[in-house]
């Protein structure tokens, strides 16, 4: 079964070997973060049973670049290169999740903080407990006819 975490731990990984000079963190961080730097969160876009036996799951993976100084070329560059460092599969843990889409906005109250979103969508097994009691003995009746 993946979890957020399995996902937030690959997309850390990703973006630690693509960008090994720069940091990465989670949400947790406020403040006194280095630059240039991102920051990734995972966000649950659905979660639906399919059948009793699979779930649904998409996730949109929020990836906050911030430069050391504001330079939009910099910004469209760091697209262009996570859109491709994504691709169309993500490994998670021993699977690859499919990416379906990847876009981009500029936040912050200056609008030059770039936001990448990463959306990835895949099925899992529902983990299911079977508390049937198992036979310890069988009893056979024959009839002849």
């Amino acid at each position: 079964m993946i979890t957020p975490l399995d996902i937030r731990v690959s997309a850390f990984g990703l973006l630690r070997q693509a960008y090994p000079k720069y940091k990465v963190y989670g949400n947790e961080v406020k403040e006194c973060f280095s630059k240039p730097s991102f920051f990734v969160s995972v966000m649950p876009v659905a979660n639906s049973n399919e059948s009793v036996n699979f779930k649904f799951y998409s996730y949109s993976i929020i990836i906050t670049y911030f430069q050391a100084k504001a330079d939009e070329i910099d910004s469209l560059n760091k697209v262009a290169e996570i859109e491709k460092l994504f691709g169309y599969q993500m490994p998670v843990k021993d699977r690859l999740i499919n990416v379906t889409d990847c876009g981009y906005d500029f936040a912050g109250e200056h609008k030059n903080i770039l936001q990448i979103t990463v959306d990835i969508e895949f099925y899992d097994d529902i983990d299911k407990k079977d508390n049937s009691k198992i036979a310890d003995k069988l009893y056979l009746n024959q009839e002849k006819r």
